[in-house]
């Protein structure tokens, strides 16, 4: 009986190889898996950015706007939930955008963190934050953009009560850092520190109608207050 060819070929390459139909399906299974694990990923990122922009457009005023609503009452759990969880997620990632800026009214200021050193003989210094620019009509930053961040969330309104919490140490160690800067920069000032205070430095910027360059004088807002070793002071 004579034999093909062809199949004695294909039975000499896969014993040379070492492959066998079975061998290839783990492969095809991690491939598979792989191409899974990515499509959820992807798939769950649409769905927070989708979800988590719609939150911070809606805000405060849709929340005010659905209380009036009957079924606020059932939706509001669930509500709830989907923001505390996405926020979590954003915060931990770093992913949160700060959708606010873009929704109306638009923003009119800059704020920046500052922090006020007193001394035991009655003098102060006001420490201001190195993003600060010195003429706001004329000037130019690079790098910096996570200092910023954090300092302009640390100084935001919406952040008083969650200084007492976990975080505590975020506004106490840039609180430190400020003094060591200060001290560093004035190694001879004989004087003593006795407290700090953290401030919010809010620049206006000019309307419409006004000329570009006429920005005001900042007016100051007090954060939070320290003892001269950057312990938070209730």
């Amino acid at each position: 009986m004579k034999s093909n060819p062809a199949e004695a070929v294909d039975a000499e390459t896969s014993v040379i190889d070492g492959a066998s139909p079975q061998s290839g399906r783990p492969r095809r299974w991690w491939n598979t898996f792989k191409s899974a694990i990515v499509f959820l990923f992807v798939s769950w990122h649409l769905f927070f950015l989708a979800t988590r922009s719609s939150l911070d457009l809606g805000g405060d005023e849709f929340v005010a706007f659905a209380e009036g609503s009957a079924w606020w009452e059932s939706a509001e759990p669930v509500y709830q939930w989907t923001s505390d969880t996405t926020s979590k997620y954003e915060t931990a990632l770093d992913h949160d955008q700060g959708w606010s800026m873009f929704t109306s009214p638009l923003a009119r200021g800059c704020i920046f963190l500052a922090v006020r050193v007193e001394f035991t003989d009655g003098s102060h210094v006001v420490v201001r934050s190195e993003n600060e620019p010195d003429d706001p009509s004329h000037f130019f930053r690079i790098g910096r953009p996570r200092q910023r961040k954090l300092e302009d969330w640390l100084v935001s309104r919406s952040n008083d009560e969650r200084r007492s919490g976990y975080r505590r140490p975020l506004w106490e160690q840039t609180a430190r850092r400020y003094l060591r800067r200060w001290q560093g920069e004035n190694p001879n000032d004989p004087r003593t520190p006795q407290r700090l205070v953290m401030l919010c430095r809010r620049i206006a910027i000019p309307k419409p109608d006004e000329a570009p360059g006429s920005y005001r004088e900042a007016t100051v807002r007090e954060v939070a207050t320290f003892d001269a070793d950057g312990n938070l002071l209730e």
